[in-house]
């Protein structure tokens, strides 16, 4: 949100040379250009070294139920030295919607079997989709 404000602001700086007749006019205009510039860079260099650094979690099994009708990706993510590890699962939704309906913490795999068209077995804990059980993630 801050880069596109910040890109907003560039834009308009250089729009507002157009009417500027006086000194401080174009000297305001030219500072708004120079340190929107200076900080949509920025952001955006964080933005990629956050994206690139930041990748510890890894699709470890995408499964669709036996009609079709909802498809799971499980990640395993790991926080490094100064966390934990662990198991996730999203039910992807419409358009780019996704669901978190399982999170376990230190453990590496996932055991997935489908019970019917709507129940699900992970690791031994039974969700039923249509009701929106979850395991792992509080209700609060």
């Amino acid at each position: 949100m801050i880069l596109i404000l910040c890109i907003l602001a560039f834009v308009f700086g250089i729009k507002g040379f157009k009417n500027n007749t006086k000194w401080w006019q174009k000297t305001g205009s030219s500072i708004s250009v120079l340190l929107s510039f200076v900080m949509s860079i920025i952001l955006l260099l964080v933005i990629l070294f956050t994206s690139y650094f930041s990748s510890g979690q890894k699709i470890i099994n995408t499964i669709h139920s036996p009609d079709n009708e909802f498809t799971i990706v499980f990640y395993s993510w790991n926080a490094g030295a100064m966390g934990t590890f662990g198991i996730r699962g999203e039910l992807l939704g419409p358009l780019w919607f996704k669901k978190r309906i399982y999170y376990q913490v230190r453990t590496e795999k996932v055991d997935v079997e489908w019970i019917n068209a709507h129940e699900i077995s992970i690791n031994n804990y039974i969700l039923n989709l249509d009701k929106g059980e979850t395991y792992g993630y509080s209700n609060s």
